[in-house]
C-alpha cells in the first residue's frame, strides 16, 4: 500500500518491491522514496536504544528500475501498535513502550513532536511500530522519518520524496523539525 506501491513478490521470506510512484510526479519520485527508506532506516538503526528491531533492507538497481527487497517479519494483521498503515486514517498508540522508545529516538535525532488527531508523535504518522509474534518490537516504513523541505508549487506529493537530509536536521537545524 502507500505511495511506494509498484508490485510485489515474495521470494524465500524476502519481500521485493518495485520503487514505482502511486500518484507522484513520475517513477524518479518512487525511487527517491525506496532511496529514503534505506537512508532513513540507517539513521534509526544508529540512533536506536536496545529494544527495537529492524528488518534487513536493501535497495537493488538494474536496467532503470528500482527495487527494494526486505525481510519478512513475524507480523500478523494485528500486530501494528503505533502509527498508521492507511494513510492516517486510524492512527494506533497501543503500546506505552513503543511509545516510549520512538520518543526517545525522536529526540536523539531532533525531530519535533506533534499532535495528530490528538495524539502526540514522535515521527512520521505512517511510522509503523508493531509487536511481533516473537514477541519484538519492529519498525517498518522509515521513508518519511525527515522532515520534507518547504513545498515548491506544482509538484504533486514532492512532501514525500523531496525531505531534509538527516545530518542537517540532526546537525545543522537550529531548532528540532517535524516529519509531517
Amino acid at each position: 500500500g502507500g505511495y511506494l506501491g509498484g508490485q510485489k513478490f515474495i521470494v524465500h521470506n524476502i519481500l521485493f518491491k518495485f520503487a514505482q510512484a502511486e500518484g507522484l510526479e513520475d517513477d524518479f519520485a518512487g525511487s527517491k522514496v525506496g532511496g529514503h527508506e534505506l537512508k532513513s532506516l540507517v539513521y534509526l538503526m544508529a540512533a536506536t536504544q536496545q529494544g527495537l528491531s529492524f528488518p534487513l533492507i536493501c535497495l537493488i538497481d538494474y536496467m532503470g528500475f528500482r527495487l527494494i527487497a526486505m525481510t519478512l517479519l513475524p507480523l500478523s494483521n494485528s500486530s501494528l501498535k503505533v502509527g498508521s498503515c492507511d494513510a492516517g486514517r486510524t492512527v494506533h498508540m497501543d503500546d506505552p513502550a513503543l511509545v516510549a522508545s520512538l520518543e526517545q529516538l525522536g529526540a536523539k535525532l531532533r525531530l519535533s513532536p506533534h499532535r495528530y488527531r490528538g495524539k502526540l508523535l514522535a515521527g512520521p504518522v505512517d511510522l509503523e511500530g508493531h509487536l511481533g509474534k516473537d514477541q519484538r518490537r519492529y519498525l517498518l516504513d522509515f521513508s518519511r522519518s525527515f522532515p520534507p523541505v518547504p513545498v515548491t508549487p506544482g509538484l504533486k506529493g514532492a512532501h514525500l520524496y523531496r525531505l531534509f537530509r538527516p545530518e542537517f536536521v540532526r546537525w545543522k537545524s537550529p531548532t528540532p523539525l517535524c516529519s509531517d
